[in-house]
């Protein structure tokens, strides 16, 4: 196991994922994350409650609201997401090997077909937005995705 995915593993607790920090959750439950294979605890996760729901949503709305993302053309989110697409790919081992120790599939199914088509999906975004194509537009290829515009 690479030494991020392991330092990642390692520690406290994870709280919950609000406002690009980890925060407390406002109640004590948390969830434990098993390895299926070997029954080793990996981690253990905090319990979002409603109320915790409540203001990940108001700060959500917040950031973006104040962020630079409403402001950007569609060729610089377009540009964003191709990076993130890029960003998984460097890291497909890592993501991975979590995603194997946390569900028990086998790491040659997330290596090989999981984390590339993830890694595909941003640059597949950035085309639907930028030439207007549908997700069933044939020129896109068969895909086992399914894409829901708002």
């Amino acid at each position: 196991m690479s030494s991020t995915a392991s330092e990642f593993l390692d520690g406290a607790p994870k709280g919950l994922f609000v406002d690009n920090d980890f925060v407390e959750a406002s109640g004590e439950e948390t969830l434990t994350a098993v390895d299926p294979a070997t029954g080793a605890v990996l981690g253990s996760v905090a319990v979002a409650e409603p109320a915790d729901v409540d203001l990940a949503v108001v700060r959500a709305r917040a950031a973006f609201e104040r962020g630079p993302w409403p402001g950007m053309t569609s060729s610089e989110r377009g540009r964003l997401l191709w990076r993130l697409g890029e960003l998984i790919e460097r890291h497909k081992d890592e993501l991975a090997m979590l995603e194997t120790l946390n569900n028990g599939k086998p790491i040659t199914h997330a290596t090989r077909d999981d984390l590339p088509q993830v890694a595909d999906m941003f640059p597949l975004l950035r085309r639907l937005r930028d030439e207007e194509l549908r997700p069933d537009d044939p020129r896109l290829g068969p895909r086992n995705v399914h894409i829901h515009a708002a």
